[in-house]
């Protein structure tokens, strides 16, 4: 599952990912994370844009499943210590 909020980059990811479930939403929207079911996911990468969205939505992550596997995008170097600090995952 893909959460994207631009519904026009939402089109463009059906027609390139057609095995995948595109979800126009917000990805920081707890309810909408609760109703496609957050705890049960495999993984979870976290690509706001945003380095402080992207902390936060992976720190939720990891409390609704400490299994998940999880990716957060980050660039910042205080969001980068925080990450080192609380085990999470990075990606560039």
């Amino acid at each position: 599952k893909i959460i994207e909020m631009n519904r026009k980059r939402c089109e463009l990811l059906s027609g390139l990912l057609p095995k995948t479930m595109i979800i126009h939403g917000d990805a920081t929207d707890n309810k909408l994370l609760e109703e496609e079911d957050l705890a049960a996911t495999d993984a979870f990468v976290a690509l706001t844009g945003f380095d402080e969205e992207n902390l936060f939505l992976s720190l939720h992550a990891k409390k609704k499943s400490s299994e998940i596997n999880q990716r957060t995008s980050c660039n910042s170097e205080r969001g980068i210590r925080t990450l080192d600090t609380t085990g999470m995952n990075r990606v560039l």
